[in-house]
């Protein structure tokens, strides 16, 4: 591992009046440019729907077996999706979003919730029977949308790389991203996840040294070096329904401590690991995860098995925290496109040159990023036969559908004119 250099106890004439200048220039709590710039802006729309169907035995029924459906009795349902305001590469400038039961509108009103770790957002959608009646259904459909300004980044490593490790407490969002996360630190329904191996992983790449004896983004550097080294990406990550043309039902994640030793993931286990690795050695980082693609077609394109790599993708973020001005920024790190890019051997000398996806990312501006999460970090619940996490979740009144549902969903992208900041 790199040595930290020695700290200048003290500060030249010149290196006061610049940092004067940066920190009147930048807001505590806001993004420094001094660190990871935005450029190329393009403003798109993404569309999601996210439809659920009640249980039937439809496909599975003997000769002989009658046709039974289930049908909903609903007071209240609480539908949950998210929808980023803001990250390294993106700002959302409107939401908007309805809710359908059996092709009805429902009425629904969207609130934004904010209060949710690592800086997520979420949209919230309340449905609420007649007084005295109740919604009989057996299909939800969500329809929510989001238009977004999405950038490529520019790193600027020489600046980052001299940002310390902070004396005082983190910013509340920051530290928030070391709360415990389903699939990221536990699983819904078999409980906390041992992390073992990823700490031996750190110990082995630090040789045994404090992380912090390094500055942050240096670590962040270096532990990916590392990473790509050690993990192999294979497979797409996606779960397929028997429903729908082959849509989606939810993203196929492995515990990151199976991926951690397997050393084998898709792309969203292996940006889930580097998260998680980024945490354990006391980085705030995040998943983030988006929709888009490299092309400027506007014709909207569905996720099939065909193409689903290539629309949906997942990275991780890392907080650089500025004590001096109170500044976060959030720097991206794709560790598939810096696999894809440079294969599975790091030079020697790679902590002394810029590593392409690492801060720097010239796709970003093609991406919709809507999560910081698999699932939401709540205690709703969704359905898929696999029982892969889709993004979304409801709490249902007077209960869930006990013999569970049939979730699809379909991510559409095409290109807007917006002028100024909308609104939700």
């Amino acid at each position: 591992m790199p040595t930290t250099r020695s700290r200048h106890v003290l500060v030249g004439l010149f290196s006061m009046i610049v940092l004067a200048s940066c920190a009147s220039a930048q807001r505590a709590g806001q993004p420094n440019t001094r660190y990871l710039e935005q450029k190329n802006a393009k403003t798109r729309i993404l569309d999601v729907d996210v439809t659920i169907a009640a249980w039937d035995n439809s496909r599975q029924r003997g000769p002989k077996q009658d046709l039974e459906i289930d049908r909903w009795n609903i007071s209240q349902a609480i539908i949950v999706f998210p929808m980023a305001m803001e990250s390294a590469s993106h700002k959302t400038l409107k939401t908007s979003g309805t809710v359908e039961f059996d092709d009805r509108d429902a009425n629904a009103k969207l609130r934004m919730e904010k209060n949710f770790p690592a800086g997520a957002n979420y949209g919230i959608w309340i449905v609420e029977a007649p007084k005295g009646n109740k919604i009989v259904a057996r299909e939800m459909q969500l329809q929510a949308s989001m238009t977004a300004t999405s950038y490529e980044t520019v790193f600027h490593e020489q600046e980052a790389m001299e940002v310390e490790w902070p004396l005082k407490d983190l910013p509340v969002v920051l530290q928030s991203t070391f709360e415990q996360i389903p699939y990221m630190d536990y699983d819904p329904l078999q409980g906390p996840y041992d992390m073992a191996p990823i700490q031996d992983l750190i110990k082995k790449w630090n040789g045994g040294n404090d992380p912090k004896s390094v500055k942050p983004a240096a670590l962040a550097q270096w532990l990916a070096g590392n990473f790509i080294q050690h993990v192999q990406i294979s497979g797409q990550g996606l779960a397929f329904g028997t429903r729908g043309a082959g849509l989606i039902e939810g993203v196929q994640l492995q515990p990151p401590v199976i991926t951690a030793r397997r050393k084998r993931g898709s792309p969203f286990d292996v940006a889930m690991l580097l998260c998680a690795v980024y945490r354990e050695a006391g980085l705030p980082a995040r998943i983030v995860c988006g929709y888009g693609y490299e092309d400027d077609e506007e014709d909207d394109i569905v996720i099939l098995k065909g193409n689903a790599d290539k629309e949906l993708r997942a990275w991780v973020e890392f907080a650089l925290y500025d004590e001096r001005d109170g500044t976060v920024t959030w720097i991206p790190v794709d560790i598939t496109r810096m696999r894809e890019a440079g294969g599975s051997r790091m030079a020697r000398n790679f902590m002394s040159r810029p590593q392409k996806f690492f801060g720097t990312h010239d796709e970003l501006d093609s991406v919709v990023p809507f999560t910081f999460h698999f699932f939401p970090p709540t205690t709703v619940q969704s359905f898929s036969a696999s029982n892969a996490p889709g993004f979304w979740g409801w709490v249902v009144s007077p209960a869930n559908p006990n013999r569970g549902a049939f979730q699809t969903l379909k991510f559409n992208l095409k290109s807007a004119s917006v002028r100024g900041n909308g609104s939700s």
